[in-house]
């Protein structure tokens, strides 16, 4: 019988995420979690509709002010390289 639950470490592990972020997706919502004796369990079900859903936010490329378009290579004059 497959575990239900998977500790914070674990999940770390899996997910690639460090503790500080699996705590904040459980405080958002985005893991769902059990937390019985003050030790934190994150649902073994969360954690695959994590991987699945692809949830991570995406890193937005920074904008040119002149043109509002983001130039070849993703740099802008204002970034040093």
């Amino acid at each position: 019988m497959e575990k239900m639950y998977s500790t914070v470490e674990e999940a770390m592990e899996v997910l690639n995420l460090k503790k500080r972020t699996i705590y904040k997706y459980c405080h958002d919502g985005t893991l769902t979690y059990s937390k019985p004796k003050n030790i934190l369990y994150i649902t073994n079900e969360s954690i695959r509709d994590f991987l699945k859903n692809g949830i991570h936010k995406k890193r937005k490329m920074p904008e040119t002010k002149s043109t509002g378009e983001i130039p070849e290579g993703g740099q802008t004059e204002n970034l040093r390289t």
